[in-house]
């Protein structure tokens, strides 16, 4: 029997009740045993990841064999893992979701409160052609326009489960179609995760061509690994870090150039990037507050336009 599929805010529970686990100092294969026993409702999530564990595999591999995570944050939680930050790497992921619950779940709101003006709008105008027409008319005029509300319904929560995945979204968009790398929100969400990772590798002491290398399991896109790939070499002939990164693509904008080779002749590499990061996340918060007020807004004066066309 196939599982159901987890929601949000149950993953976030999870993910939590984990961290707090692992950060107590009890080990992997106990903390699964003592997340399920907390709520028997992650039992079907976890069996096949304690079963994993049991065999000796790592706790990141072992998540791989639940539909959990996606393959970017699987990839994510493998560096981690080797750089021995698991814990943070599963509150950073847990952020990410907390930050995108709280955007879908408002989002979600204002445009089903928006698509209530369709539904006032069908309803007056069947009052209409009943009173014009006939009811049998009524009821066909309902029939249809019913199909077009389950339409836009479906549509607003088809648009929201893509908001979950945007972090692997984004870095596919960003590495297959080079139109899109001008766009802020998919370049600074690329940039964050994709330097937050080096830095961590950094921190704990792993080689810098080593943590560049263990980066490429994030995405598939060849265009991404052909760029991890001359970055790697130009690196082992010697090159400087910040010019094989630029040169390679890997410097999403002209800010981080510069404060990369500020940061790197400063010889404060990791303190510098964090800096940066945390600019970046700034603006990118503003980005998505931007979204979230515009999106609602255009999708109101359509439904206003069509339940006017509806009426007329």
């Amino acid at each position: 029997m196939a599982v159901k599929s987890i929601s949000q805010d149950h993953k976030i529970q999870l993910i939590s009740h984990l961290v707090t686990m692992l950060a107590a100092g009890i080990t992997p294969q106990d903390a699964i045993v003592k997340v399920k026993q907390s709520d028997p409702s992650f039992d079907p999530y976890l069996k096949p990841v304690l079963s994993h564990l049991q065999s000796g595999r790592a706790l990141s591999s072992s998540l791989g064999k639940t539909d959990l995570f996606n393959r970017f944050d699987l990839a994510f939680l493998s560096i981690y893992e080797n750089a021995g930050l698991i814990i943070e790497g599963l509150r950073d992921i847990q952020r990410r979701l907390e930050k995108r619950y709280k955007i879908i779940h408002k989002l979600k709101t204002k445009l089903y409160l928006a698509t209530g003006i369709l539904v006032v709008a069908i309803l007056a105008s069947t009052g209409i052609i009943v009173a014009r027409v006939s009811p049998e008319a009524g009821l066909l005029h309902i029939a249809q326009n019913t199909g077009l509300l389950l339409i836009i319904l479906w549509l607003i929560n088809f648009i929201s489960i893509q908001v979950k995945d945007s972090t692997e979204i984004a870095f596919k968009l960003y590495w297959r179609y080079k139109n899109v790398r001008d766009i802020n929100l998919i370049r600074n969400i690329v940039e964050i995760q994709w330097y937050k990772c080096l830095i961590n590798q950094m921190k704990s002491g792993i080689d810098i061509r080593q943590s560049i290398h263990r980066q490429r399991n994030l995405c598939d896109v060849s265009s991404y690994l052909d760029a991890i790939d001359q970055c790697e070499k130009q690196i082992a002939s010697g090159t400087a870090l910040t010019p094989a990164l630029v040169s390679s693509g890997l410097v999403f904008s002209t800010l981080l150039r510069q404060n990369l080779m500020v940061a790197e002749q400063s010889g404060s590499l990791d303190t510098g990037l964090e800096h940066h990061l945390m600019l970046v996340e700034s603006e990118l918060e503003g980005l998505l507050d931007a979204y979230v007020t515009w999106i609602p807004r255009f999708y109101y004066m359509f439904m206003v336009l069509l339940g006017s066309s509806l009426i007329s």
